[in-house]
């Protein structure tokens, strides 16, 4: 709760994000003479709420974003242009999601391999991933060089494993639009089983569009897993080419070029 000591801040908080409250008999109160004490309390940072900060390090928008995850399992972002310093990490049952209007871009600094990844891989359980821009527009970092749009890897996972105990991970990711990342659109790989990956795109990537790691390899790769209308535009290639027929009979897969 915010404390408002002029009628100016009043009509400031009127506009934003807050709901006055006017309680009576307070000397206080400015100017002079005034017996009103006003108050506000926020209307949307309880549903997980965000309006965009317009500190282009990202490391405002990037701390607001794990807050209010941390805080209410959710994060909403409102339009505008969001900058991360590092990438989005979702829990277990925690929501990212955004409204038409909000893009998401790497900062100059951004510190990581992909834009959004699992907060703890060998535990995290249901995370859901929607409604994301994420505009990588071929930026790099300093250290691998290659940002990535979405990463769903659950290194270390025992089934049951989590919070929930549940069997899979089943992440759940609609509606993404990945533009121009330097590494791959979409990567997933290591115990990533029963996703539901519905009308996710990305264009003109100089990775893979989607990655799709094989279950012979180091890890369990992904399978299990339930692809829907999504589609791959200009990229290195569609999905891992080691062996995509096997990769498309582990999973259930409808992809478009």
């Amino acid at each position: 709760m915010t404390r408002i000591t002029d009628y100016t801040s009043l009509a400031v908080a009127a506009a934003a994000d807050v709901l006055p409250i006017v309680d009576v008999d307070d000397s206080t109160m400015s100017p002079a003479g005034t017996t009103k004490k006003i108050t506000t309390v926020s209307l949307f940072a309880p549903l997980g709420v965000l309006g965009v900060s317009g500190d282009t390090t990202g490391a405002t928008d990037t701390a607001a974003i794990a807050a209010s995850l941390t805080a209410t399992g959710r994060a909403y972002l409102l339009p505008g242009t969001w900058y991360l310093a590092s990438p989005i990490e979702v829990d277990t049952n925690q929501t990212i999601d955004a409204c038409y209007g909000a893009v998401i871009e790497p900062a100059s600094g951004f510190t990581g391999s992909y834009m959004v990844t699992l907060a703890n891989p060998a535990s995290t359980t249901r995370a859901t991933i929607r409604n994301l821009f994420l505009s990588v527009f071929w930026a790099t970092n300093s250290s691998s060089g290659s940002i990535g749009g979405v990463q769903i890897d659950n290194t270390g996972w025992t089934s049951p494993g989590g919070r929930n105990q549940q069997p899979d991970p089943a992440h759940v990711l609609q509606g993404i639009r990945v533009m121009r990342a330097s590494g791959d659109a979409y990567h997933f790989d290591n115990n990533a089983r029963e996703l539901r990956v519905e009308n996710c795109t990305q264009y003109d990537t100089l990775g893979y569009g989607f990655y799709l790691g094989d279950s012979g390899g180091s890890g369990s790769g992904c399978t299990d897993s339930h692809f829907s209308d999504c589609t791959s535009g200009q990229s290195a290639s569609v999905i891992e080419q080691d062996d995509v027929g096997k990769r498309m009979a582990q999973n259930h897969l409808q992809l478009r070029r």
